[in-house]
C-alpha cells in the first residue's frame, strides 16, 4: 500500500512538473531590466528583439543599449525587427548603425505583432497586456509557448525586409514609409490610427497623404483609396531603387483628374 501511494503521488508530481506553466509576473522596472540583464549575461547563441515602436527602448520593458553590448562581447547572433517607420526615423537609424555587425541583422515590417525579447530560445520577455503600465512584463520559460513565440517571429521575419540595404540609401525609407501609410489609408483608418499605429506624429501621416493625393489629383481620401487601388500601387513589388512613390509605374486611372 505505502509503495504504491508512495508510485501515485511522483507519478502525479512528475505530471506537475509537466504540465505546469512557468510563466511569471514581473513589476517594476528595475526589475525587470535586472532579470533581462541577467539573461543577456548567459546568453549564448542568439538574441531575438521585436519592437512596435520606433524607439530603441522597448517601451520601458528593456533598454536595447546595455542588452546589444552584452550580447555582442560573445558574437551572439542577433534578429531584430521593427516597423517600417524606423527607416525614416533618424535617431533610432543612428543607433541601428552603431550596432551594425555580421552577427547582426535587423529587419522591417508594416506592423510588428508585439514586444519580445527572447535569449537563447529558452526564456522570453513580453508585456503583460492586462496592464497598461509600461512596469510589467511576463516571464516565459515553458517550451511550448517558447516555441510559439519564435514561431511567430519567425513568420513575420521571412516577410520583413532587411535593413542593410538602406544604412546608408535614404531616400527609399520614405517609400516604404509612405506606402505603410497609404495601406492603412486604403482599409479606411484615420489619421490619428495610422499614426498610432506606425509610431508616427498624425501631422507626419497628413503629409504623406496630402503628397500622394496632390500627385494623384485626388480632392477626397475615398477618390484617392480608389486611385490608388486602380493603379495598383500598393500591391507592386517593392524595390528600394524606387526614388518616390511616383517611380512605380501606374495604370491611367491613376493621372484621372
Amino acid at each position: 500500500m505505502r509503495t504504491a501511494i508512495g508510485s501515485a503521488t511522483e507519478t502525479y508530481r512528475s505530471h506537475v512538473r509537466e504540465t505546469e506553466v512557468p510563466v511569471r509576473l514581473i513589476r517594476g522596472h528595475d526589475v525587470i531590466a535586472g532579470l533581462i540583464s541577467d539573461a543577456a549575461t548567459s546568453c549564448q547563441q542568439e538574441l531575438i528583439v521585436a519592437l512596435p515602436s520606433g524607439s530603441r527602448q522597448a517601451d520601458g520593458m528593456v533598454d536595447l543599449a546595455p542588452l546589444y553590448a552584452e550580447v555582442s562581447q560573445r558574437r551572439v547572433r542577433r534578429r531584430v525587427l521593427h516597423q517600417h517607420t524606423v527607416r525614416a526615423h533618424g535617431p533610432t537609424m543612428q543607433f541601428i548603425k552603431a550596432h551594425v555587425a555580421p552577427e547582426a541583422e535587423f529587419r522591417t515590417v508594416d506592423k510588428v505583432f508585439n514586444h519580445l525579447v527572447v535569449f537563447d530560445r529558452s526564456i522570453a520577455f513580453v508585456p503583460d497586456q492586462r496592464f497598461e503600465s509600461t512596469s510589467t512584463a511576463l516571464l516565459v520559460e515553458h517550451p511550448g509557448l517558447i516555441h510559439y513565440l519564435v514561431s511567430v517571429f519567425d513568420d513575420v521575419w521571412m516577410r520583413a525586409q532587411r535593413m542593410d540595404v538602406i544604412l546608408t540609401h535614404r531616400r527609399p525609407a520614405t517609400t516604404t514609409v509612405r506606402r505603410s501609410v497609404l495601406r492603412l489609408l486604403v482599409d479606411g483608418h484615420t489619421d490619428q490610427v495610422i499614426a498610432r499605429r506606425l509610431g508616427l506624429s498624425p501631422r507626419t501621416v497628413a503629409n504623406h497623404i496630402k503628397a500622394v493625393a496632390d500627385e494623384f489629383g485626388s480632392r477626397s481620401r475615398a477618390q484617392l483609396g480608389y486611385r490608388l487601388a486602380a493603379a495598383d500601387v500598393l500591391t507592386a513589388a517593392e524595390s528600394f531603387d524606387s526614388g518616390h512613390l511616383g517611380s512605380l509605374q501606374r495604370s491611367p486611372a491613376g493621372s484621372q483628374r
